[in-house]
């Protein structure tokens, strides 16, 4: 009896060219999202002298064991404030309180409603290029 055993090795062959993408594929994954969190929290800051608008950062994407990272700054001192919201103080006096913009808090939970999405496309784009 003889076994044809090629469709076998054909499959573990795509399997192991799979694997090897994979990185590449999370990286792509992480940027696309990072890149839409970005935009808009861009979109989003508000605009005074556009000193804020203008300062936001975005960095490479580090691999931490299985976790990949990219961070998303704003080195102005008051970005925090607009963020998040801030005392009113005049005279040592508290006044009120003004609420936050909340730009990138808001850009990253509007993102995590389509991120399955992003990586499940960039999976089946490259999983239909292999095989």
């Amino acid at each position: 009896m003889k076994i044809d055993i090629k469709a076998l090795k054909d499959y573990k062959n795509n399997l192991d060219k799979f694997k090897s993408v994979t990185n590449e594929i999370f990286m792509e994954a992480v940027y696309e999202v990072a890149t839409r969190v970005f935009q808009a929290t861009v979109k989003n800051t508000p605009v005074d002298t556009g000193d804020l608008r203008e300062s936001w950062n975005i960095d490479d994407i580090k691999k931490k064991g299985s976790v990949y990272e990219i961070e998303i700054s704003n080195n102005l001192e008051y970005s925090t404030y607009v963020e998040f919201g801030h005392r009113i103080v005049v005279g040592g006096n508290t006044l009120g309180w003004k609420d936050g913009v909340f730009m990138l808090t808001i850009a990253e939970k509007n993102l995590e409603k389509v991120m399955d999405r992003i990586f499940q496309r960039k999976f089946e784009k490259r999983f239909k290029e292999l095989w």
